[in-house]
């Protein structure tokens, strides 16, 4: 069993451990099921929490994922961990004010959307605050917002190694990610855990 401290050393060992095999099943344009190795999904992971870090998002902030389930969900997620970022998972399906009592909650500095349907649910009270947002698809936002790519973050990168995304002195009592009730019986409420309680 692999021993680690945190979220990111537990990826760098599995990554190590077993490059070649299979990590994750992703569907591609001809609906197909292809594999994607270990030793690409960590050198994926890298590349894109570098561009993050140039991007701005330090240790500590929280970053709002506002994807459907998908493999980029999870590259952005370890990514975020990787530089020290704290994961909050938004539901595309939620409606408007419980996603703008997620983000004022959670106090959301950057987010990760796909659709201006989407990011247009929390507001520009809410938008207008963020640090930078990260477009999975070509998003037109209000102008005054600072937009980024996710291409635009991974092909920056081409030329990364894993090492040179830096020492990011994750520890285990650091909160990794914050998870939201649903907010039936009233408005959804935070329950915050560390790397080591998710370990």
């Amino acid at each position: 069993m692999l021993q680690a401290e945190t979220i990111p050393e537990l990826l760098n060992k599995r990554a190590s451990c077993s490059p070649e095999l299979p990590a994750y099943w992703e569907l591609n344009g001809q609906g197909n099921w292809e594999s994607v190795k270990w030793i690409d999904f960590y050198h994926n992971v890298c590349r894109l929490g570098k561009g993050l870090k140039k991007a701005g998002l330090t240790k500590g902030q929280v970053v709002g994922i506002m994807l459907p389930t998908c493999f980029k969900w999870e590259v952005f997620h370890h990514a975020i961990l990787s530089v020290g970022g704290v994961v909050v998972g938004l539901d595309v399906h939620d409606n408007a004010e419980q996603l703008r009592d997620i983000a004022k909650t959670a106090k959301i500095d950057i987010l990760i959307v796909d659709k201006e349907e989407h990011s247009t649910k929390l507001g520009n009270s809410i938008l207008g605050k963020l640090d930078f947002i990260v477009s999975v698809s070509e998003l037109k936002l209000n102008e005054g917002l600072k937009v980024y790519s996710y291409k635009d973050l991974m092909d920056d990168q081409k030329n990364y190694t894993p090492e040179s995304l830096g020492g990011v002195a994750n520890k285990p009592d650091d909160i990794a990610t914050i998870v939201f009730t649903s907010g039936t019986s009233g408005a959804p409420k935070g329950i915050s855990y560390t790397h080591k309680q998710v370990l």
